[in-house]
């Protein structure tokens, strides 16, 4: 019994997580596109801002896209990979992908924001 509860809790925070990263992105995606659309989409004012947060906004955009694409491929996983072993191979690569992912954004965003790219 205790089992049940268990993975149920689990599955609550899963199906959570992907409701507000949803969430999140839809948010994100609007403010860079109010930004993008109040500078014209030219490329020397976007540098400008991009001392001033922007690429703050963009990696945060960023981990939160990789994050919820890990919730969703866990998902998949789970639902159509049924034998243990393939499954926890699947599982653990996913979650690589997703952390390597996410290292690079901030690696990419920190050189930005330094304005070393």
């Amino acid at each position: 019994m205790a089992n049940f509860f268990s993975k149920r809790k689990k599955t609550t925070r899963h199906w959570l997580g992907q409701r507000v990263s949803a969430v999140l992105m839809l948010v994100i995606a609007v403010y860079l596109a109010s930004v993008l659309a109040d500078n014209n989409f030219a490329l020397p004012q976007l540098a400008d801002l991009a001392g001033n947060g922007l690429v703050v906004v963009m990696a945060l955009g960023f981990l939160v896209l990789f994050d919820h694409g890990k919730l969703g491929f866990e998902v998949i996983i789970e639902d159509y990979v049924h034998e243990t072993t393939p499954q926890h191979v699947a599982l653990f690569f996913n979650n690589a992908a997703a952390w390597v992912f996410k290292i690079l954004t901030l690696v990419v965003a920190y050189y930005i924001f330094r304005g070393e790219i």
